[in-house]
């Protein structure tokens, strides 16, 4: 099986989307032990550090409709 990573971005914070609801979106706080607090380059680093995911698919939702 293959685990793709994703990251959303919205107004350059790693956010959490769901649902559709864009007010709604909260920035990334944790990935197990790692403090995120929004910041996608940590994330990415959590991904590949904390959880051995090495492929990471990034969305800019502020480019999407």
């Amino acid at each position: 099986m293959r685990v793709i990573g994703v990251i959303d971005l919205l107004a350059g914070r790693a956010v959490h989307a769901a649902g559709g609801h864009r007010g709604r979106y909260r920035p990334v706080p944790t990935v197990g032990r790692v403090r995120i607090d929004g910041d996608a380059t940590a994330l990415a680093r959590a991904y590949v550090e904390e959880l051995g995911v090495t492929d990471l698919y990034v969305a800019d939702l502020d480019a999407i409709d």
